[in-house]
């Protein structure tokens, strides 16, 4: 606990008195602290670098992430192939964010970028691709027929 004593001395001109007024105050012991620390994303999906079977169109798109105090919503903005998808997001939690995406085959880069209620920022980039397909060649063969004569 600690105690601040002010004195505060006033003056009027009728009388040449002072009067002394003395306050004490006891303070209760108040710490504010700024966050400086940033949201972290721990984990997207589908995984960095994956590749996933030609046969898929629909892609379920996810950041996790997490902070000490709480995402602004607001201010979760997703990017997919250099366009803003921010539009497309079905789902924002408390610790993620879901949209899905109709992709045609090859690679996909996804940024996602987050700010916590006190401003501070985190983003991250990943990449997977959409296989083509397979084609395995089949060697099928035409029998040849020859005719052999023998003499008789």
């Amino acid at each position: 606990m600690h105690r601040l004593a002010v004195n505060l001395q006033l003056h009027t001109r009728f009388d040449d008195v002072a009067l002394v007024i003395t306050a004490l105050v006891i303070g209760v012991g108040l710490v504010l602290t700024r966050d400086t620390t940033s949201p972290a994303i721990l984990r997207v999906e589908p995984a960095d670098g994956a590749v996933l079977p030609f046969t898929t169109q629909t892609v379920a798109l996810r950041a996790t992430f997490s902070d000490d105090h709480e995402i602004d919503a607001k201010a979760i903005r997703v990017v997919l192939d250099g366009i803003d998808s921010t539009t497309q997001v079905t789902e924002i939690g408390l610790d993620h964010v879901t949209f899905s995406a109709t992709l045609d085959r090859g690679r996909h880069v996804v940024l996602v970028e987050i700010r916590d209620t006190a401003g501070n920022k985190a983003s991250r980039s990943w990449q997977f691709t959409i296989a083509e397909p397979e084609f395995t060649p089949t060697l099928t063969t035409t029998p040849t027929l020859t005719a052999t004569v023998t003499p008789t």
